[in-house]
């Protein structure tokens, strides 16, 4: 798929955007990328005293797997990336299974491109959303 230009897209249109299960292997690159050194993702004695029942993958992780398939989306009609608001709502563990949602929650057209609001998210396998975030993303114009 090509993606989608900003006149194929409707306001409240979604997209099931597929999912991932969470593995050591992942939370220990994504420490090492980000430069995360938190015990709370490395001691699991550290996040268990935090309150946590085990150690919790970053919160940085988590929103680049649900915002990422938004580019998808935009596929080679995507612009530029106006910038994103991201809400944690529950601590994602290893071993969690994540499916990653959005929603076309808002459009304005433009001179040179449309502008589209995303709401997208992640859910784990109880069905709990454990990250909310918004997205602006440039889609330029078919014609």
């Amino acid at each position: 798929m090509d993606g989608y230009d900003f006149d194929s897209l409707t306001v409240g249109e979604r997209f099931a955007n597929g999912g991932i299960t969470v593995t050591e292997t992942h939370l220990v690159m994504a420490c090492s990328v980000f430069g995360d050194s938190s015990p709370l993702h490395l001691s699991r004695s550290f996040a268990m005293k935090a309150g946590y029942r085990d150690r919790i993958v970053p919160g940085i992780m988590t929103a680049a797997l649900t915002l990422g398939p938004i580019s998808r989306i935009a596929g080679q009609w995507g612009v530029t990336h106006f910038g994103d608001e991201i809400e944690y709502l529950a601590p994602v563990y290893i071993g969690d299974e994540l499916t990653f949602f959005c929603e076309v929650e808002g459009k304005e057209r433009k001179t040179k491109w449309g502008l589209v609001n995303y709401l997208a998210w992640a859910e784990n396998s109880e069905g709990t959303a454990v990250l909310k975030a918004r997205a602006a993303i440039a889609h330029r114009y078919r014609d």
